[in-house]
């Protein structure tokens, strides 16, 4: 004899994650014409892919409308119909590959094919908070959370951003973005200063290695062992393309001893032998 047991805890927030995507996905696409081409049910936050990319203003609507939906406690329905009973359902060609159609209804919102569990209404999905976005492969992939996540993800938002805060040293919210914009501003300096100091340093290397090259008239040949490894690779592909010459490098990075070859285009079968 088997014995089994549900883990009610994970069911539960499993069905609100669950519902909260059938009631994300038909809001997005019925309110605001942006369709889902995909969705993803993870332990820690879950997302959808829309099929246009949305605007704070929408976001922020979208949101609203979400938990609207949840409050309005909606009930939630499950029927199955034969292939002929679904005709008129506006199901996808998809669900009629089964004979019996599993069809779940949020009443008003959304009809869809779906074997999963689900609650009795909207109202037990809690909560809906979106928590970040990304562009994905010509995408607008949402990260949200529902229910019990949602409501636990207020207090981990909350000990971030005093963790932010304290980081720079401000007593209020308000304060953090124009910290993050000024030392935003100082990463952009520092990495045009480190660029032009990385060029300067290849120029430098480029004349280092054509001064070790040995004169064969119209081209050199660089041999040589050298202990420094940054930009070498920069220094070679530059003598190479703005001079006539053949190089021959090796360097040890730990225990590796690493081989480089390069040779300006247009100098072929060339013997550094």
């Amino acid at each position: 004899v088997v014995e089994g047991s549900i883990d009610w805890n994970r069911r539960f927030d499993q069905m609100q994650q669950h519902m909260g995507q059938h009631i994300f996905s038909a809001v997005a696409e019925t309110e605001f014409n942006a369709k889902t081409v995909a969705a993803r049910i993870e332990h820690g936050t879950s997302h959808v892919e829309l099929d246009r990319k949305l605007t704070n203003e929408e976001m922020f609507a979208l949101n609203k409308r979400v938990n609207e939906v949840i409050a309005e406690n909606r009930p939630i329905f499950i029927n199955f119909y034969t292939q002929d009973e679904a005709q008129g359902l506006g199901l996808p060609a998809k669900a009629f590959t089964h004979e019996i159609i599993r069809v779940v209804t949020i009443e008003n919102l959304d009809v869809n094919p779906c074997g999963g569990t689900h609650p009795h209404t909207t109202g037990e999905v809690e909560k809906c908070v979106i928590t970040g976005t990304k562009d994905v492969r010509g995408v607008w992939r949402i990260y949200y959370k529902f229910g019990n996540r949602a409501k636990a993800n207020r207090f981990e938002v909350f000990e971030h951003l005093l963790a932010v805060q304290d980081f720079f040293g401000v007593q209020d919210k308000t304060e953090v973005m124009p910290e993050l914009t000024k030392l935003k501003e100082k990463y952009d300096k520092a990495f045009v200063d480190l660029q032009h100091l990385k060029a300067e340093l290849s120029e430098a290397d480029c004349k280092n290695l054509l001064a070790i090259g040995e004169d064969k008239g119209d081209h050199k040949l660089i041999i040589a062992h050298l202990e420094e490894k940054n930009l070498i690779k920069t220094a070679i592909d530059k003598a190479v393309l703005e001079n006539q010459c053949a190089v021959m490098v090796t360097n040890k990075s730990g225990d590796t001893l690493n081989l480089i070859m390069a040779m300006t285009k247009g100098m072929k079968n060339y013997n550094m032998g």
